[in-house]
């Protein structure tokens, strides 16, 4: 398809992701991640940071057919996109994240997120602190060593911040994985 991550499945979930330096989209217009088929559940993109990825042709995100995603507490940043928007598609329901150009919805800004030099953690000064979604169950760790403060790689107090270091599962990788070899998906 030529996207990086392929969403196809009813109620398919990616969650705490750093999804960077992607290129593609020649095939089917397909975004750095590319939502298809219906279904009963929608998809959720949830606290994921998606930068620095170029497609020929659908955003950051491609939402193809009658695809209902709903994506909150996310960045998306400095993506090139050959004159689409970073959401491209039809039904996205998209709150508390930070989409550069700006879009619709509860919550979302259109801020330099402000990152680290490294993994794209956010830096002190960053808009996307504390500005996901406020309900409690999207808090960030606890730091017990610090009560009612994140646990790092989250920032600031327990809210959720947006993008992939925010929320319940976020952590920091020691080594970045900067590609998966298909043939080794398919070998048991």
């Amino acid at each position: 398809y030529g996207s990086g991550i392929v969403l196809n499945y009813s109620g398919a979930v990616i969650k705490n992701n750093i999804i960077a330096y992607h290129t593609g989209g020649e095939d089917y217009g397909g975004g750095t991640i590319w939502c298809n088929g219906n279904g009963t559940d929608p998809k959720i993109i949830e606290n994921n940071t998606i930068v620095n990825n170029s497609t020929t042709n659908g955003g950051a995100i491609r939402i193809w057919a009658s695809t209902t995603v709903n994506i909150l507490n996310c960045i998306f940043w400095n993506n090139t996109v050959n004159g689409a928007s970073q959401i491209n598609g039809n039904t996205a329901n998209v709150s508390y994240s930070n989409v550069e150009g700006g879009f619709s919805g509860t919550g979302n800004i259109d801020e330099e997120p402000l990152f680290e030099t490294s993994h794209f953690t956010l830096s002190d000064l960053s808009p996307c602190i504390d500005s996901g979604n406020p309900d409690s169950i999207y808090y960030d760790p606890e730091d017990l060593d610090n009560p009612g403060y994140a646990l790092f790689p989250a920032k600031g107090e327990l809210l959720n911040d947006m993008g992939g270091y925010g929320g319940m599962g976020c952590m920091i990788l020691p080594e970045p994985i900067l590609g998966i070899n298909d043939d080794q998906l398919n070998n048991d």
